[in-house]
């Protein structure tokens, strides 16, 4: 494993961490994770976040 993924991986893992120590219900906890998981560069991850809340946002109203 070089340098990059090791980074990436540790990146994926503290994500986790801050979202299980988040109040978020146990189905978003599960749906950001597997955000994380299939993310593969930050910027997958916050824009994938960005459209899931959004998504999630318009369907309760």
């Amino acid at each position: 494993m070089n340098k990059n993924e090791l980074e990436k991986e540790l990146s994926k893992e503290i994500l986790k961490k801050i979202i299980d120590n988040n109040n978020y219900p146990v189905k978003t906890k599960e749906d950001l994770k597997t955000i994380v998981n299939i993310s593969n560069t930050n910027e997958e991850i916050f824009e994938r976040t960005l459209a899931y809340f959004a998504i999630l946002n318009i369907s309760r109203k």
